[in-house]
């Protein structure tokens, strides 16, 4: 994931001109917790939103609410296998199951994964363990390690791991019920600063992986088959967005101050569309900005946005969205969430159906959540 934060100017005026419509639009949802060790985390499981928080009192557990009242929350105790140092992920498979994964230690000799398959229906987990080759001592990359979800299986990609060669990047497969089914290597740049990898079809390994190198001379992505060859190859220079995943790899660059220039590329890494984004300054300022790739092939920016309020000259901040399409058209940025939480983290995105999808806020104590389907006239 790539998050800019920044004062930069608002970004509304493209070319060519377009409308950024939303249909279908639901309330604000906010999760505040209190006494949560970590930050809340937000995932889907069959069309539902999932909130999971990690209250700290009486005991160390995980609570999992969906955005439905009615419905208990489920509250599981944390494994007592050692220290949980944070949550790397929470996402689902694509059979309901919930995967949430940490980074924790033991004593103080080394670090391991621990990645908790849920069925929140049972309220129940078990739990996998894969060890890190790395001492507690050391400063952990959090883009170390990434976690993605299958049907019915999840990937674990790491850079080292005994089980497999020096200088190569490691893929463990595990099954639903935590069954370690394969082990496969792969290449790593040995100049990499930074590299994520994302399949290509959302909770689908059949159609392979995106594989994104950044380093000092620019951004590679890769998409890989799913024995990891490499299959396409594309340089990127000088990103300020990027998004690879639902079959799409988009991206902005700066090409001004006050210019963005994005292009649209489809699974082969070929270029769909471009957009030219222009900036102009109209008493707020953006804080952060994403990029996302919607379930169409098509792109939306998110921004949030430090907006004063007169005659008190007090702030807010709000988050707008604007949509780039697979022409070409840049639609103009719309508000979307009035008053979102102020010590934000991150911005994420959850596809739910169709073209609905879900954006979100996450702070340190809160995450603030809309949806809509979202398209350009």
């Amino acid at each position: 994931m790539q998050v800019c934060i920044a004062r930069l100017a608002l970004i509304v005026l493209v070319f060519p001109r377009a409308e950024t419509s939303l249909a279908n639009v639901t309330a604000e949802r906010a999760i505040v917790t209190r006494n949560s060790r970590f930050r809340p985390l937000l995932a889907k499981s069959s069309e539902r939103l999932v909130y999971a928080s990690f209250p700290a009192y009486p005991r160390p557990r995980i609570k999992l609410e969906t955005e439905r009242a009615s419905e208990l929350p489920c509250e599981l105790d944390l494994p007592a296998t050692g220290d949980v140092e944070y949550p790397l992920s929470f996402d689902n498979l694509a059979n309901g199951k919930l995967v949430l994964s940490f980074v924790a230690s033991k004593d103080s000799l080394y670090r391991y994964l621990l990645v908790l398959v849920v069925d929140q229906a049972e309220c129940q987990f078990l739990a996998v363990t894969t060890m890190l080759d790395q001492s507690r001592d050391e400063q952990m990359a959090q883009d170390s390690v990434f976690v993605v979800t299958g049907e019915e299986e999840f990937d674990v990609f790491l850079k080292r791991h005994q089980h497999c060669d020096q200088g190569k990047a490691c893929r463990l497969r595990y099954s639903h019920i935590g069954e370690l089914i394969g082990v496969s290597e792969f290449d790593i740049a040995a100049d990499a600063e930074s590299w994520t990898v994302s399949s290509v079809a959302d909770r689908n390994f059949s159609d392979g992986y995106f594989y994104t190198v950044t380093s000092r001379h620019g951004t590679v992505v890769q998409r890989l088959e799913q024995d990891l060859q490499v299959q396409e190859e594309l340089q990127i220079s000088r990103t300020f967005l990027y998004s690879a995943s639902r079959g799409s790899v988009n991206s902005c660059r700066a090409v001004s101050a006050t210019r963005l220039e994005c292009e649209l590329r489809d699974v082969q890494l070929t270029g769909r569309s471009r957009s030219v984004v222009e900036a102009q300054y109209f008493k707020s300022f953006v804080r952060a900005v994403r990029l996302f790739n919607l379930s169409d092939g098509s792109a939306m920016i998110v921004y949030i946005m430090q907006v004063y309020v007169e005659p008190t000259n007090g702030n807010r901040f709000a988050t707008y969205l604007q949509h780039l399409d697979l022409h070409g058209h840049a639609g103009n940025p719309v508000k979307f969430q009035e008053d979102v939480c102020k010590d934000f983290k991150d911005i994420g995105m959850i596809f739910v159906r169709d073209n609905f999808h879900c954006f979100s806020v996450y702070c340190r104590d809160t995450i603030n959540t809309k949806c809509a389907a979202v398209r350009t006239i």
